[in-house]
C-alpha cells in the first residue's frame, strides 16, 4: 500500500473497514495508519449485528473522519455518513431523519392511484399489498424482509 501511494500520490487515501471485526479494528486502522496517510474511512458491514462501535475507536486512532457507511451488499446501500443518525441508530434510537427522507422519495404518482382506487371503493387485496410493499420499500425494508 504504501508503494502504490508513493507512485500514484492520490488525492484522497479511504480506509474501508468491517465494522464487524470488532476491537480488533484498532490495531487494523493503526497499522494502516502508520503506513499511509488516511483522509477517510468507510465503515461497511453495519447492516448485520455489528453497531461499529469498535470501528469508532479505530476511526478515533486514525484521527480521519468517517465518509460513507454501507449497510448492506449494493452499491445502492452506501450511504454518506451522518453522524446525528449513526449515534441515534448505536443508543437504539432509530433514525427519523433517514426515515423522513425515505419518506420524502416515495412515488407520489402511485400515492395518488391508490388513493383514487380508495376513494372509488375499488380497493381489493392486490391494492392493500400494493400500499403495503410500496410503504415498506420507501422505507428500505422491503429488501430486509424478502
Amino acid at each position: 500500500m504504501e508503494q502504490v501511494a508513493q507512485s500514484i500520490k492520490p488525492d484522497l487515501i479511504a480506509f474501508v473497514m468491517d465494522a464487524a471485526v470488532g476491537q480488533a479494528a484498532v490495531d487494523q486502522a493503526q497499522a494502516f495508519k502508520d503506513k499511509v496517510d488516511i483522509g477517510a474511512v468507510i465503515l461497511t458491514k453495519l447492516d448485520g449485528h455489528a453497531k461499529g462501535c469498535g470501528a469508532l475507536s479505530a476511526v478515533a486512532a486514525t484521527h480521519s473522519p468517517i465518509m460513507f457507511i454501507g449497510t448492506g451488499e449494493y452499491v445502492e446501500d452506501l450511504q454518506e455518513f451522518e453522524p446525528k443518525s449513526f449515534v441515534s441508530r448505536l443508543l437504539g434510537m432509530g433514525d427519523p431523519d433517514g426515515e423522513k427522507k425515505l419518506l420524502k422519495d416515495v412515488n407520489k404518482e402511485s400515492q395518488t392511484k391508490l388513493a383514487n382506487r380508495l376513494n372509488n371503493t375499488n380497493f381489493g387485496l392486490d391494492d392493500t399489498s400494493s400500499l403495503i410493499s410500496s410503504f415498506l420499500f420507501s422505507l428500505g425494508l422491503l429488501s430486509w424482509i424478502m
